[in-house]
């Protein structure tokens, strides 16, 4: 729905976006998930973006996109990761949490795993840089 999509006026653009400089403990990882071709939209795409006292996450944001209208938080995987360390136990729960309340429209159900596997996959890259 165009009219509820953003808060701009009529006529407005937007000309410039400031973001934030990087903290110094901070990791980010993105993935995409694409059915064959590198340029091609992605079927599901995750971004997380941390900072980290040591090995353990103390702050993180979590992003998907590509199942639903408008990128998704995933609030109830921050929660599992924040406080925690990248271990493989963390990152499967983190991943499975993504998809507890999934009800996705039958076209669709196969984007479940593969929600699952894009998570997994950018939380161990985030856990390898």
């Amino acid at each position: 729905d165009p009219t509820r999509d953003h808060l701009l006026p009529d006529g407005a653009v937007i000309t410039s976006i400031d973001l934030p400089t990087p903290w110094a403990d901070e990791r980010a990882a993105y993935f995409r998930s694409i059915s064959r071709f590198e340029a091609e939209w992605p079927l599901v795409e995750c971004v997380v973006r941390a900072r980290f006292d040591g090995q353990r996450i103390t702050e993180c944001g979590l992003g998907l996109g590509g199942v639903a209208t408008v990128p998704l938080r995933l609030r109830a995987a921050e929660s599992i990761l924040t406080g925690a360390e990248l271990t493989e136990d963390v990152i499967d729960r983190a991943a499975a949490a993504c998809t507890d309340d999934a009800s996705p429209l039958p076209e669709t159900g196969y984007k479940v795993d593969l929600v699952n596997a894009t998570v997994q996959e950018t939380l161990e890259r985030l856990r390898s840089s």
